[in-house]
C-alpha cells in the first residue's frame, strides 16, 4: 500500500507538457480592471450622450499607458463638454505622455484659470510652456505651483531648466540643487547639470554628473545622450561617445539627434547604408532637419542613385539656405546629371547614324 502511494506521488510530480496550455489565472487586480472596463463599456452603451463615462475610460487607458486610446476617448468626452477642466487636463496629460507638447499646451490653456489651485495642472502648464520656449509663462505657472507646494522637487527642476534656457547659470544651479535637496535620486536634475557643464566645456564634470544620474536611473536615455555629447566634444573620446549614443538609441528611438550622430559615425567609417538608415530615422522624428537630408543625399550619391540624391540636396537647401554644402552638391550634381544626359543623347545620335549608314550600304550593295 505504501509503495502504491509513493508511486502516485511521484507520478503527480512528473512534468506534463499538456499543462503548458493551461492559461494563467488573472490576478485580483487584473480581474478587477477587466470588470471595471466591462462596466464602463456597458455604461457608455446605455448612456451614449454622457461624457463622464468616456472620460473614465480615457483615464483607464492613461493608467495602462495606452496613450492613443486615452486621447481618443478623452477627445470624445470633450465633444460633449468642451470646457470641462478635468477632461482637458487629462487629455493634456495624454498628449504630454506622447511628447506632443504643442497640442498638450493648446488643450490645457483654455481652462487654466479654472485650475488656479490645482498643483499638478500648474506644474504641467509650467513644463509645457518651457517646452514651447515661452519662458515668462513657464516661470509664472511654476511660481504659482510653488506657492501651493513649496517642497516639490519637480517645480525646482523645471525652474532650473528655465533658468538654463535663459543662460541664468546662478539661478539654475540654485534651483537644481534645491531639486536634489528634496529628491536626492532625481536623475534628470543630474542630467541638467551635465548639460550645463558641457555648455561651458567642463566635460569631465558633465560626465561625472551624468554618471551620478545613471546610478539612480540606468535606463534613462537622456543621461546617456548628455554623456555621449560630453565625450564627443572632449578630444580623443569618440569611442566612448559612440557607445553612449548607441545605448541612448536603444532606450529611446525618438531622440533624433542620437540617430543623427550614429549616422555620422557610420558615414565617417564608410558604412553608407547603415548611415542612411540612421539619418532616415532622424528625419522621421524631425522632418525639417536639413543636415540629415544632406547626408542622406550624400549616401544616395555614393551608391549611384543620383536623381534621388539631387532631390535630397534640393530639400536640404530649402530647409536651410545657409547649408552651403548642400547647395554646392546640388549644383555640381545637377551639372553632372545634365552632362550625362547630353552624352547619352550624343551616343544615341551616333548609334542612329551608324545604323542608317549600315542600312544604306546594304541597299546600295543589293
Amino acid at each position: 500500500m505504501l509503495c502504491l502511494v509513493a508511486t502516485i506521488a511521484l507520478a503527480c510530480d512528473r512534468y506534463n507538457p499538456a499543462q503548458d496550455n493551461i492559461p494563467d489565472l488573472p490576478t485580483p487586480s487584473h480581474a478587477h480592471a477587466i470588470e471595471a472596463m466591462r462596466l464602463i463599456n456597458r455604461m457608455i452603451e446605455e448612456h451614449p450622450g454622457e461624457p463622464f463615462y468616456r472620460y473614465k475610460k480615457g483615464l483607464m487607458y492613461l493608467q495602462r499607458g495606452e496613450w492613443q486610446e486615452a486621447v481618443d476617448f478623452l477627445q470624445q468626452a470633450l465633444r460633449y463638454d468642451s470646457l470641462n477642466a478635468q477632461y482637458r487636463y487629462a487629455l493634456s496629460t495624454a498628449y504630454h505622455a506622447q511628447e506632443a507638447y504643442k497640442p498638450a499646451l493648446q488643450t490645457l490653456q483654455r481652462v487654466l484659470p479654472k485650475l488656479d489651485n490645482d498643483f499638478k495642472a500648474l506644474l504641467l502648464a509650467g513644463e509645457l510652456y518651457y517646452q514651447q520656449k515661452e519662458y515668462h509663462n513657464a516661470t509664472k505657472y511654476l511660481n504659482k505651483a510653488l506657492k501651493i507646494t513649496p517642497h516639490e522637487a519637480d517645480v525646482y527642476f523645471w525652474k532650473g531648466s528655465v533658468a538654463l534656457a535663459r543662460l541664468d547659470t546662478a539661478v539654475a544651479i540654485r534651483n537644481l540643487n534645491l531639486a536634489l535637496q528634496h529628491k536626492p535620486d532625481y536623475a534628470l536634475a543630474y542630467n541638467a547639470f551635465g548639460e550645463m557643464y558641457s555648455r561651458y566645456a567642463l566635460y569631465d564634470l558633465a560626465i561625472q554628473y551624468t554618471q551620478k544620474g545613471l546610478r539612480y536611473a540606468p535606463k534613462e536615455a537622456r543621461l546617456y545622450f548628455t554623456k555621449a555629447e560630453a565625450f564627443r566634444m572632449k578630444r580623443y573620446a569618440d569611442d566612448s561617445a559612440k557607445a553612449n549614443y548607441e545605448k541612448a538609441y536603444q532606450l529611446n528611438r525618438k531622440q533624433y539627434m542620437t540617430a543623427y550622430y550614429l549616422g555620422k559615425y557610420a558615414y565617417d567609417a564608410g558604412k553608407y547604408e547603415e548611415a542612411k538608415r540612421y539619418f532616415e530615422a532622424a528625419v522621421r522624428q524631425e522632418p525639417v532637419f536639413a543636415t540629415a537630408h544632406y547626408y542622406i543625399g550624400m549616401c544616395l550619391r555614393i551608391s549611384g542613385n543620383k536623381e534621388e540624391a539631387l532631390k535630397k540636396f534640393g530639400l536640404a537647401m530649402k530647409q536651410d539656405a545657409k547649408l552651403f554644402a548642400a547647395a554646392d552638391m546640388y549644383w555640381a550634381l545637377q551639372t553632372e546629371i545634365q552632362q550625362e544626359r547630353y552624352l547619352r543623347y550624343e551616343d544615341s545620335l551616333r548609334r542612329s547614324a551608324e545604323r542608317i549608314a549600315i542600312d544604306t550600304t546594304r541597299k546600295i550593295t543589293n
